[in-house]
């Protein structure tokens, strides 16, 4: 479902008049409808945000330059990354590592600084790269030439959640129960039981399918990271 197709079903749950053949522009005329475009966008962010959901993760490559060690970081929490033909991950490192230590080669760590991705060591030649990562864009917008785009919030009738389309209900009764603060206790207690039993098939449907990928971070708790050494089930 767009987001005209979310306002619309959030009018009719709570049964309010709606004007079958009203567009989105006229729909704006309705006073509260910046509000439950507010409530929308709220529950879609908290849900998205709230786990590491399969439907979030990406990728992204990109070519390293000679002499560089500085490139744009992904827009999410990069899990892993990996040079074209490499079997063994690059290593997360902490900065300060980086920074007494440096070096020139194939890079075999990364760290992040001032929003910018490091490779460690610095690049001595061209390499592709692959980060992966879960993407902190949530939703989909389409643009004037027609091509789909992620966006930060639905705004547009068009803009669509990245949450699968057959698990969109969870949005509708979450904004009503946020955007509706005094419904009658009929829809009340509706709008929480169906929603609690959706965010249960949501989380079924929606589990994490890297999560036995251990991500350690070397240079911080380190009493942790030796724990995992000699325990790999944790």
């Amino acid at each position: 479902m767009n987001l005209f197709d979310l306002c619309k079903a959030i009018k009719i749950q709570n049964e309010d008049p709606l004007d079958t053949d009203a567009t989105f522009d006229d729909f704006f005329e309705d006073e509260e409808a910046a509000d439950i475009i507010l409530s929308i966008n709220s529950v879609n962010n908290s849900i998205c945000n709230s786990n590491d959901w399969n439907f979030r993760e990406a990728k992204t490559t990109f070519q390293t330059v000679i002499a560089e060690d500085e490139y744009t970081k992904p827009f999410g929490k990069i899990w892993k990354m990996k040079h074209e033909g490499q079997v063994t991950p690059l290593g997360e490192i902490h900065y300060d590592y980086i920074i007494d230590y440096p070096q020139t080669g194939t890079p075999y760590n990364y760290s992040f600084y001032a929003d910018k991705l490091i490779l460690y060591p610095t690049p001595t030649e061209v390499k592709t790269v692959t980060a992966y990562y879960y993407t902190n864009y949530f939703a989909k917008s389409i643009n004037e030439s027609s091509e789909i785009v992620d966006t930060s919030s639905l705004a547009n009738g068009t803009d669509y959640s990245i949450i699968p389309v057959h698990l969109h209900d969870i949005l509708i009764y979450g904004a009503c129960i946020e955007h509706y603060k005094k419904p009658s206790r009929e829809k009340s207690i509706l709008w929480q039981a169906r929603f609690e039993q959706l965010m249960t098939d949501f989380e079924n449907a929606c589990k994490n399918s890297v999560n036995d990928y251990k991500r350690v971070v070397f240079g911080e708790r380190p009493q942790d990271i030796i724990q995992d050494f000699f325990d790999p089930r944790k």
